[in-house]
């Protein structure tokens, strides 16, 4: 658990992505490509219908780590989410997507005999907790990283409802890539098995939804509203691929430098 300007941060998304060029063999050998992956790792479910068409990604979650695998003909993926009810990811969340992540694109990339690759990225979503609407609003003006004139805002005869922001800073080895964002979760209330989002619930739903939330006593992890941190790290024609390596040094780098560029 880490604290970004005096929050707790939760750790609410994983997300890896490598893009390929020349990766078209992956039309001519989708069906071995996918019967190769099921019978290494029988820990992966096949999600995509393999009757689709080619041009599709072929899409496996992994019944291990309860992560996302995606691959197709242009890049190659995996992702891992807090899901809503459930307590923020952990260190260990990022250990075994980069295990899995690597050994299964090391497989992809034999069978697809990739060598050409146009960027490599690794990004991970932070959610900070116990705020309300108008604390979420106020959060990133109050850090003053951006700077927003007076003279911009009243040339259009108004005031700031909400703001977000987007910077991409050249590291010694890697791209970082930070947005902030006030955000409102999007939570679902499940009445007969059916699954409801907030907009469509009358204001007694609602409350009942919140209640289910606080009666797991999960509700602090899953905050209403937020402030988004997503960083972004990502290196473009890479030339050594070590996902494994790339994955776990992006993500000690993000949760050391969070800390610092917001105290």
């Amino acid at each position: 658990m880490i604290v970004i300007g005096g929050k707790r941060a939760i750790l609410h998304k994983l997300i890896f992505e490598i893009r390929y060029r020349f990766g078209y063999t992956y039309l001519d050998r989708k069906g071995f490509l996918i019967n190769r992956i099921i019978e290494s790792y029988p820990n992966l479910l096949l999600l995509s219908n393999p009757n689709e068409a080619t041009f599709n990604e072929t899409t496996f979650f992994s019944q291990e780590d309860k992560s996302f695998l995606g691959v197709s003909a242009h890049h190659f993926y995996a992702f891992r989410e807090q899901k809503i009810g459930d307590r923020g990811l952990k260190e260990r969340d990022a250990e075994n997507l980069a295990r899995i992540t690597n050994e299964v694109f090391d497989l992809i990339s034999e069978i697809l005999d990739l060598k050409d690759f146009s960027r490599i990225g690794f990004r991970v979503n932070y959610l900070l907790s116990d705020m309300n609407e108008q604390e979420s609003k106020s959060w990133i003006a109050k850090t003053n990283i951006f700077n927003i004139s007076e003279q911009f805002i009243s040339a259009f005869k108004g005031q700031i409802e909400s703001q977000g922001h987007t910077l991409v800073i050249i590291g010694e080895n890697k791209k970082y890539k930070i947005s902030l964002n006030s955000v409102k979760r999007s939570y679902s209330l499940e009445i007969g098995g059916l699954t409801i989002r907030p907009h469509f619930l009358s204001k007694k739903q609602d409350e009942i939804l919140k209640k289910q939330l606080l009666a797991k006593r999960k509700f602090e992890d899953n905050p209403e509203y937020s402030v988004l941190i997503d960083v972004d790290t990502f290196l473009e024609e890479p030339l050594d691929i070590n996902i494994e390596d790339f994955i776990l040094q992006s993500f000690s780098e993000i949760n050391e430098s969070l800390p610092r560029a917001f105290r």
